[in-house]
């Protein structure tokens, strides 16, 4: 049966053949920088949390701990929003398309991730440079995690649905981009936020993935179904 199977070469090259195509290398980098400013997020809010004011919260090792409880919950809602708004934006673009399936209509849900991402990121920053309530901390954090969610249920879907036949080179290569993206994220935010507040350092990474969504998500959605008929695999 080995001859009905992939080879080597073909398993080992089919990321790289993969990764270029433009469609998909757009996508990856707009999701590399979302997702990956999110996993700073993670990685930081441990040093804020546990410094004393007006940096940070002044928070004992179990309280951080509890608070990394918001995350937790919030993936787990950006699932479930995720999956079924999926479905349903879904459902009525194939309604009005007479029964054509189009891939690029799963990017609607990052309309939708986009405002709650600015918005989660932006009340986050403030909550620590400005030292609001706890509460105020807590729905920046969730609303962004919401949201980072949202977005990257709407990414795997189009993506996949780009390249039916490579759904473990897309995971792969999404998974890759998430973690180089975002990292590296925790050796530069501490000292920036310090010097510069935290306002400022989750505005920019919020601006950066506003400008990467202007850029590429509207042109995919315009030029996606001839971008994947031109380098289709």
């Amino acid at each position: 049966m080995a001859k009905y199977r992939a080879s080597w070469r073909e398993s080992i090259l089919a990321p790289l053949n993969l990764v270029w195509r433009p469609h998909l290398l757009g996508i990856l980098t707009f999701e590399a920088m979302l997702f990956g400013f999110g996993i700073g997020v993670n990685t930081t809010n441990v040093v804020f949390l546990g410094t004393p004011p007006p940096l940070g919260y002044d928070f004992s090792p179990f309280a951080i701990a509890g608070a990394y409880g918001t995350p937790i919950v919030a993936v787990f809602l950006g699932e479930l929003l995720g999956r079924y708004f999926n479905d349903w934006l879904m459902n009525i673009s194939i309604r009005r398309n007479k029964g054509v399936f189009v891939a690029e209509n799963r990017l609607w849900m990052c309309y939708v991730a986009i405002p709650l991402y600015t918005c989660g990121f932006v009340l986050l920053g403030a909550s620590f440079e400005k030292h609001l309530s706890v509460g105020a901390l807590v729905m920046g954090w969730g609303i962004a995690q919401v949201a980072i969610m949202i977005n990257t249920v709407a990414v795997y879907a189009y993506c996949n649905d780009c390249f039916p036949t490579k759904q473990g080179e897309i995971s792969a290569l999404l998974n890759l981009a998430r973690t180089l993206g975002g990292f590296g994220v925790s050796f530069f935010q501490v000292p920036w936020a310090t010097r510069s507040g935290a306002l400022e350092v989750f505005g920019v990474e919020a601006a950066i993935v506003v400008g990467l969504f202007v850029l590429v998500v509207p042109a995919l959605q315009l030029k996606g179904a001839l971008l994947r008929e031109q380098f289709s695999m």
